[in-house]
């Protein structure tokens, strides 16, 4: 009688598992989460090289920034 009672236990629960639909995200992940803002530039004109680079580094820390904004965004709409 037990091994009944648990064949029934484990058949309703494999069914009840698989048969679940997965609801779509209806919320966007930007509306969460939003995109990096664009960095402030200086203008270059006393020191170019130290300007040049300070412009450099804003530009990739911004590019790193959205490359993983947009690694998050793809995990969320896989969701």
């Amino acid at each position: 009688m037990k091994k009944r009672y648990l064949i029934l236990l484990l058949l309703l629960s494999t069914i009840s598992i698989t048969s679940c639909k997965t609801i779509p995200n209806t919320v966007r992940y930007y509306d969460i989460v939003e995109p990096p803002t664009r960095p402030t530039l200086v203008q270059v004109m006393d020191e170019p090289i130290k300007g040049l680079t300070r412009n450099l580094s804003l530009l990739i820390t911004h590019v790193e920034r959205w490359e993983a904004w947009y690694t998050q965004l793809k995990a969320y709409d896989s969701l």
